[in-house]
């Protein structure tokens, strides 16, 4: 990768939390990559609040923000894909709103890239900074919060059916060239523009999908623990009903993604099966037992998404 203006760095915001997003611009602004080197995107994903607009970006000499006005996560990467490609990058990194990049996560992200020239994507470790301490079931379920610690360095070229191998859109570099050809995939696929988060849709897919799509044209993935993340996580995530919506936009996008890459599905709920998991999640200790059955609920909706697109297909 060249030095000069290689990487655009995007920060996708939906009514964000203002003191949350004056942090994650705030660790931008202290990168100990040349401001020359990189670009800064702020992309306001149909907000109904003027955070994202108000927010100051007058420290970095190419910093711009944009309004995407169509709804959803999946609209507003989209949009960094064809800003990256207008603006001749060679890499995209995605930051969330409330996300605190290490002050070298930039230069040494970069410099990975370099180092490892078959990478199509790749990130870091995610470090949990809890508002609130979280209760005791949780860790068992914080990396379907893109909360993820490493205690060495992945990378792979081929996906076994192992998630921990694949980077979180959280922090995640992705080089333009894969990008764009994923972009055009979008009109083949019409499942991909469901995958991802709209509202409070809980959908989870689109980073998944993202990194498969990498592995699947050749390319490597990888999460580095030199990458340091702090992903600030309110209270509110921590609870039994948000974790269940998780876990159930998670299992109903991994119908999907099954599909799109080819991928045997789950079996399908017979009203028996329906019956059975019902019993077994009835009979699960709290919390465990909502997970179970949101799960299910997820999965269900997934194959009645199928449906409709055969219907809407035949018709």
């Amino acid at each position: 990768m060249p030095d000069n203006h290689s990487l655009l760095v995007a920060v996708c915001t939906y009514n964000p939390t203002p003191a949350f997003l004056a942090e994650t611009l705030d660790a931008l602004a202290k990168q100990t990559l040349v401001k020359e080197a990189w670009d800064l995107l702020i992309v306001d994903n149909a907000s109904t609040t003027t955070t994202a607009r108000e927010a100051d970006i007058s420290w970095h000499p190419r910093a711009r923000y944009i309004s995407e006005p169509q709804p959803g996560l999946t609209a507003a990467r989209s949009r960094v894909v064809q800003e990256a490609v207008t603006a001749k990058a060679e890499a995209i990194l995605f930051v969330d709103d409330d996300n605190i990049l290490a002050p070298d996560f930039l230069e040494r992200g970069l410099a990975l890239g370099c180092q490892h020239s078959r990478l199509g994507c790749w990130g870091g470790q995610l470090i949990a900074r809890f508002e609130k301490t979280p209760p005791q079931w949780f860790a068992a379920f914080k990396k379907y919060l893109a909360l993820f610690e490493l205690e060495q360095d992945i990378i792979s070229a081929v996906f076994k059916g192992n998630h921990d191998i694949l980077p979180a859109g959280a922090g995640m570099f992705l080089r333009v060239e894969l990008a764009a050809r994923y972009l055009e995939t979008m009109s083949a696929h019409p499942l991909r523009r469901l995958l991802d988060v709209n509202g409070k849709d809980p959908m989870r897919g689109g980073d998944t999908d993202m990194a498969l799509f990498v592995l699947a044209e050749n390319w490597q993935v990888a999460r580095f623990r030199d990458l340091r993340l702090t992903h600030i996580t309110p209270a509110g995530r921590t609870t039994v009903e948000y974790v269940a919506r998780v876990l159930e936009g998670t299992a109903c996008s991994d119908v999907l993604l099954r599909v799109i890459h080819g991928q045997p599905l789950p079996e399908c709920d017979s009203w028996i099966n329906r019956l059975r998991k019902h019993w077994q999640a009835w009979r699960l200790p709290e919390p465990h037992g909502r997970f179970h059955a949101a799960e299910c609920r997820g999965r269900r909706r997934g194959f009645a998404i199928l449906d409709q697109l055969k219907k809407t297909q035949k018709s």
